[in-house]
């Protein structure tokens, strides 16, 4: 089992003369040996205090020091469990967390700050792109990628169909097809190009046909 952190931010949330109290939040995204990826929200709680210090020739000064971390996170005790909760996913509360699940053919993108994810291809909705990077927004979490949108193009199984030139969508999870638009079944609406309409309406269509006839 290993684990990647990301998207560190940190606010001074109370500040005095000599003390000030630190929040630390980050994502923690951990990789079982079961293929299994669960995303969780991570925070820290430092609290920094001026400290005398005296060394060895018996000088004092004042110097910053951290009088009392607290780490808290989303994930209940379990008591199999030593140090890091290897049992969670057997958990019910695990469905909320967890976004790619063994039997599934995954992708691997570049995230921010040099990590790595891997996807399971079924759990992505649909990936939308701004500033040159892409998202990749699953059933139960978005992963801000390093990739762009063509980029993630080319990785992307056949049936996924670009509709738009900010975005991309998997079939399976396209609810209904209407003028110019493709509603997705978690609620999100997306524009189609009016002189595409046709094209890509065809294109949703024909893939969905060919994924579901190849599962048979």
């Amino acid at each position: 089992m290993t684990f990647e952190a990301t998207d560190f931010q940190a606010e001074c949330i109370f500040q005095t003369k000599n003390h000030c109290e630190i929040l630390l939040t980050f994502i923690v995204d951990t990789f079982y040996t079961d293929d299994t990826i669960v995303r969780c929200n991570q925070r820290i709680h430092f609290s920094w205090q001026d400290t005398e210090i005296t060394d060895k020739k018996g000088n004092t000064t004042l110097e910053p020091r951290i009088r009392v971390c607290n780490i808290s996170n989303s994930l209940p005790y379990d008591s199999r469990d030593t140090i890091y909760p290897v049992h969670f996913t057997s958990l019910p509360i695990a469905k909320g967390f967890i976004t790619s699940s063994n039997g599934d053919k995954k992708i691997k993108v570049r995230g921010k700050g040099n990590s790595a994810f891997y996807i399971s291809e079924s759990q992505i909705v649909y990936i939308s792109n701004s500033d040159h990077y892409a998202t990749i927004h699953t059933i139960n979490s978005d992963f801000e990628c390093a990739n762009s949108l063509s980029e993630l193009e080319k990785e992307m199984p056949s049936y996924f169909v670009r509709c738009h030139i900010s975005y991309m969508i998997n079939p399976m999870f396209v609810k209904s097809i209407k003028r110019f638009q493709i509603d997705l079944e978690n609620g999100v609406q997306i524009r189609i190009p009016e002189k595409k309409y046709t094209a890509i309406r065809d294109a949703i269509n024909t893939r969905l046909y060919k994924s579901l006839n190849s599962k048979n």
